[in-house]
């Protein structure tokens, strides 16, 4: 089990998750997470198989 805590981003919403990242390695905690990035967009992976 990870005691790392998960970050979920998208490319179409930066720059927010962009400011999270810098927010995280000046305070030294980015090591305590682990991020996926995925597509939220109408035709991305997220989307896909629901109506």
């Amino acid at each position: 089990m990870s005691d790392k805590l998960k970050l979920f981003t998208s490319p179409s919403a930066f720059p927010n998750p962009q400011r999270l990242r810098i927010f995280m390695h000046e305070k030294g905690i980015a090591d305590h997470f682990d991020e996926t990035v995925y597509d939220m967009s109408p035709v991305g992976e997220h989307r896909v198989g629901s109506t």
